[in-house]
């Protein structure tokens, strides 16, 4: 309000930016500017000099200094979407692509979160580092045979990808694993097979060392493996252990014998010195009780199968 009555700053001449602000005889008021009037005809408005069109201009819409989007147009004096694309959607005065826009994600005004990204029409997490967004999966372009190199490049199947290119599969013997080509006869890492891992291969078959026996590609012993006790996949109850390849409930004690005489010392319970016979070295039994006598550390180890 200006001297008590109602005025448009931006357009008043007489009050142009401000009250009392008045342009000269050859001015008008645009924009709370006074700019010089320029003769215009045919309907057009004087924009720092120009005449425009008000009602078409896009950079002129409405008013001096109104810019539309690059995807609008002017008409009547205000700014509207144009025609979108086939793959455009309109979404208020925008042209939008559902498909990867993160603020319109399969829908107008679906934003994804900060820490999500657009992906056909789906708000998928942000990849690890070394992993690219294909879809809705994170995949790695550089070994992945479905994507290699790019998300839509498959490699046929005479061929694997590695280092982001399809190369073709291994040549005579070898067959191509996870580290590159590799005999499978030989390899300790992919014996038979890629990824079986054993001691030693041989023949394509996993060979494991003295004392322990191939069970499914893994070396075991079958002497203390309550898994595989005695023999492989014979599994011992949950309250049993394994000893020496058979499946039992055990109780277990060491006796020191300090004077080396191979019985025992004073603590030694008379049950057992009555059984620990002078047979050093030797498993001596008598009754439920197994006893083994280690010389070199003077030790006697007493089980007792319950």
């Amino acid at each position: 309000m200006c001297n008590g009555s109602c005025v448009i700053l931006t357009a008043d001449p007489n009050h142009c930016g401000a009250c009392g602000t008045a342009c000269k005889t050859d001015e008008t008021c645009i924009n709370s500017k006074c700019v010089v009037v320029k003769n215009c005809t045919d309907g057009k408005a004087d924009c720092n000099g120009t005449c425009v069109d008000l009602n078409a201009d896009s950079k002129n819409c409405g008013t001096c200094g109104m810019t539309c989007q690059s995807s609008q147009t002017c008409v009547a004096g205000v700014c509207v979407v144009q025609q979108c694309k086939p793959e455009e959607f309109q979404c208020g005065n925008q042209c939008v692509i559902l498909k990867s826009n993160s603020s319109h994600c399969g829908a107008c005004y679906k934003a994804c979160l900060f820490a999500q990204r657009c992906t056909d029409r789906k708000c998928v997490p942000l990849c690890p580092s070394g992993k690219t967004a294909c879809g809705a999966t994170c995949v790695d372009l550089q070994t992945d045979s479905q994507k290699c190199g790019t998300c839509g490049t498959s490699c046929p199947s005479d061929s694997y990808c590695k280092a982001g290119a399809c190369t073709s599969y291994c040549s005579g013997n070898l067959t191509a694993c996870f580290e590159g080509c590799t005999d499978l006869q030989i390899d300790p890492k992919n014996c038979g097979k890629c990824g079986t891992d054993c001691s030693f291969c041989k023949n394509g078959v996993c060979q494991c060392s003295v004392g322990r026996v191939n069970c499914n590609d893994r070396c075991l012993n079958l002497q203390n493996d309550s898994k595989n006790c005695g023999a492989c996949g014979a599994a011992c109850k949950s309250n049993e252990s394994c000893e020496n390849g058979k499946c039992g409930r055990y109780l277990k004690a060491w006796y020191k014998d300090t004077d080396k005489d191979g019985y025992g010392d004073n603590n030694t319970p008379p049950v057992m010195k009555t059984i620990m016979e002078a047979s050093k070295g030797y498993v001596r039994r008598s009754g439920p009780y197994e006893l083994l006598y280690n010389a070199s550390q003077s030790l006697w180890r007493v089980r007792l199968q319950l």
